[in-house]
This record gives structure tokens, sequence and C-alpha cells, in this order.
């Protein structure tokens, strides 16, 4: 359930942006990230605790990622995001890098998913 979670996010955030302006659109987008990124976190902490690989990627994402990214769209929710620069690197960058990221928990996500299903069967049997 929670990786289809952070798949469906991904298709609304898309979604949003054809249906609402940029601005809005793209506060909307981070505040879902953010809200799947404490999910998945809480999530692999009440089943692995801290042995989960995806539990220190969705917090780094968190913190490092979609909590600045949500803040700078606010800050400067008047300009493009296009003309924010903060400490030399474009907000473009900010926004691949934090793609990347995503996959890279989604990932993590699958394999953490898997030792959970497999810890589960071998309990069952």
């Amino acid at each position: 359930m929670i990786l289809l979670l952070q798949i469906l996010s991904v298709f609304v955030v898309l979604a949003i942006f054809q249906l609402v302006p940029l601005t809005i659109a793209g506060m909307l987008a981070s505040s879902i990230f953010i809200m799947v990124a404490m999910i998945s976190t809480y999530y692999f902490f009440a089943y692995l605790r801290w042995k989960s690989f995806a539990l220190y990627t969705w917090l780094l994402f968190l913190l490092v990622l979609a909590f600045p990214i949500l803040a700078l769209r606010i800050y400067y929710m008047d300009l493009p995001t296009s003309e924010i620069i903060i400490g030399g690197i474009p907000f473009s960058t900010l926004h691949r890098l934090s793609e990347k990221a995503y996959l890279l928990c989604f990932l993590l996500s699958l394999m953490d998913y898997a030792r959970i299903k497999k810890a589960a069967n071998k309990a069952a049997s």
C-alpha cells in the first residue's frame, strides 16, 4: 500500500500541474511530497525501526530537499522558479536533485517492503 501511495503521488502531482496555476501547483506538489515522505518515514520506522534503508533516505529527502523547496516556493512566490537562485544554485538544480532523490527513496522503499514481506512470510510459516 505504501508503494502505491508513493507512485500515485507522482501522477497526482502531474495532474495538478495541468489543472492549477503554476505557483499554487508547486506548493501543492511540495506539500504532497512532504506528506508522502512523512507517511513513508513512519511506515518504515514502524516495521523496521532503524534498520530500514528507506527510512534514512526519506528523512534526508524531507530535511534537505522537500521542506527547503516548499519554503523557497513560498518565500519567492512572486518569482518564476527559473529566476530563483540560492547560494549560486538554481532552483531547477534543486528540483532535479529532488526528482532523483525521490526515485532513490522509492527504490529503497521497494527493497525494504520486500524485506518486510519476507519476514512476515517467514513468521507465518
